[in-house]
């Protein structure tokens, strides 16, 4: 089975942290590539080891792609970061195999 998702990476100092919002997983990397590629590990890890319940708890039927303006305000309001941390933001479609 394929699922399309949404991977959001911001850089953070040195690193990009990487995250998927439709089942709340989080990875990072020294770059833009090695952080998408870590969150495409972590969401196979993640499809593979979670319960069909917890796939199905988590797992919105759409990829989520909300406007710049609104993922800001969310990551803001979650993490507690600061308007001016987010400089650099990419939003990239990720597909993952399972099941």
């Amino acid at each position: 089975m394929k699922t399309k998702l949404t991977g959001i990476i911001e850089r953070e100092d040195d690193l990009y942290v990487a995250l998927c919002p439709e089942v709340d997983v989080v990875s990072q990397g020294h770059t833009i590539d090695e952080a998408r590629k870590n969150l495409i590990e972590a969401l196979e890890l993640f499809f593979e080891c979670a319960s069909k319940n917890e796939i199905k708890r988590r797992l919105r039927k759409e990829p989520y792609i909300p406007p710049v303006e609104e993922m800001q305000s969310r990551l803001t309001e979650k993490y507690k970061i600061q308007d001016h941390q987010l400089s650099e933001m990419y939003v990239t479609p990720i597909e993952v195999v399972h099941g």
